[in-house]
């Protein structure tokens, strides 16, 4: 993936970040619950690569609080 890069595929680590963290909440997070908080981590993790965790956290912590 292109989180070292400033562009890959067309896509800005920020626009990736994103990407990443639309299609774990649609395929995991409403679906199980241990894979859910599994990927909510890679996710702040990824995040927390690039300092904009805090950016994300407020909208991870909602979805793992719908679990």
């Amino acid at each position: 993936m292109g989180w070292i890069e400033d562009k890959e595929g067309g896509l800005t680590p920020l626009e990736r970040a994103r990407e990443v963290y639309v299609l774990a909440n649609k395929n995991t997070f409403h679906s199980f619950s241990k894979n859910a908080v599994n990927m909510q981590q890679i996710i702040m993790d990824k995040l927390a690569e690039y300092d904009i965790y805090s950016k994300y956290e407020e909208l991870v912590m909602i979805e793992v609080k719908k679990l």
